[in-house]
């Protein structure tokens, strides 16, 4: 990958995993303990989906583009 389109896509991913934990969250406040149980099972695959599959080849290409909270020993 381009690292312009790098810099372009993280931000996107970053955004789309916030936005599904916010499902996520929005699904505990409005459905029974089962149903919500399940949507956050479904959710967190799609959340590892996005950062094992998408997110980490990127920062392994570009290490500098990974943000400081996510670097070794990052506190």
């Amino acid at each position: 990958m381009k690292r312009e389109t790098a810099e372009k896509v993280l931000p996107l991913l970053m955004e789309a995993a916030a936005r599904v934990d916010q499902a996520i969250a929005r699904v505990f406040e409005g459905e029974d303990a089962a149903a919500a149980h399940r949507f956050r099972r479904i959710g967190g695959q799609v959340m590892g989906e996005i950062f094992l599959e998408l997110v980490r080849p990127i920062h392994e290409e570009f290490p500098d583009l990974v943000p400081e909270e996510l670097r070794p020993g990052a506190r």
